[in-house]
């Protein structure tokens, strides 16, 4: 009986299960019953695991900028290694906030990192800052350490600006004419706004030159537009050109 040796180089690299063939040749007095022998060198080495990380971005005022994941395996491989992903809803909306992806990911033997990018829409809205997430399933020649990365869309937008337009109108010889002032926000809101209006004197006089008032306007969500509407006395006096004030 004779043994040989074959070193065995080691690595930290999943690869499975790999085979090599010792074959013996040219017999001196003897001869050769079974001339092959096959030798398993058995994986000790653990599959990789993938994790995702969280991200977060400004979402602009209009087109799009790409919410970039990065995917990456804590180790290289000695064999290809795949898994599916898909976006989800948090408090964005696939559609309106950004686009919706799903896919698979393939990584090459020693690839270790793999990127996934989302379309994120701007848009100019005032609202609070908004998450979806990007979940990761079935693996292949690896394991999930963590499931899901979150995107964060910061609100990039200011509060809007309320501003109140002047108006002019002929008051008429008799009864009451509507003024109307045009009450308008800088920029849309996801929240309702609010604001109050009170009209006040200037050289015109509340009741022999217009109607006095007040109200609380209300803008729902995504209204940028109201009018405020104030009665104006008509008479047929002469006089000069007279002015009230609406205060916001």
């Amino acid at each position: 009986v004779k043994n040989i040796a074959v070193n065995i180089n080691p690595d930290e690299l999943y690869e499975g299960q790999e085979n090599f063939l010792i074959n013996l040749s040219n017999p001196a007095n003897a001869t050769i019953a079974d001339g092959q022998s096959l030798a398993t060198v058995l994986d000790y080495d653990l599959p990789s695991t993938l994790s995702v990380a969280d991200l977060s971005l400004n979402e602009g005022n209009e087109g799009t900028v790409n919410a970039v994941f990065t995917v990456a395996l804590s180790k290289p491989s000695g064999q290809a290694a795949t898994v599916s992903y898909a976006t989800a809803n948090g408090t964005a909306s696939g559609g309106s906030d950004y686009t919706p992806a799903d896919g698979t990911l393939s990584f090459a033997p020693g690839e270790t990192s793999k990127s996934i990018a989302v379309a994120v829409n701007g848009e100019a809205v005032y609202e609070v800052d908004e998450t979806f997430t990007l979940t990761r399933a079935n693996p292949i020649n690896a394991t999930i350490a963590d499931d899901q990365g979150t995107a964060t869309l910061l609100n990039d937008d200011a509060l809007p600006l309320v501003a109140i337009s002047d108006a002019t109108l002929n008051e008429g010889l008799t009864g009451t004419t509507a003024l109307d002032f045009a009450v308008t926000l800088s920029n849309p809101s996801s929240f309702q706004v609010t604001v109050g209006l009170e009209t006040a004197d200037g050289t015109g006089l509340a009741y022999s030159d217009y109607l006095p008032g007040g109200e609380v306007l209300v803008f729902a969500p995504g209204e940028t537009s109201k009018t405020f509407s104030v009665q104006v006395v008509g008479d047929n006096s002469s006089e000069a050109d007279e002015i009230f004030l609406v205060n916001l």
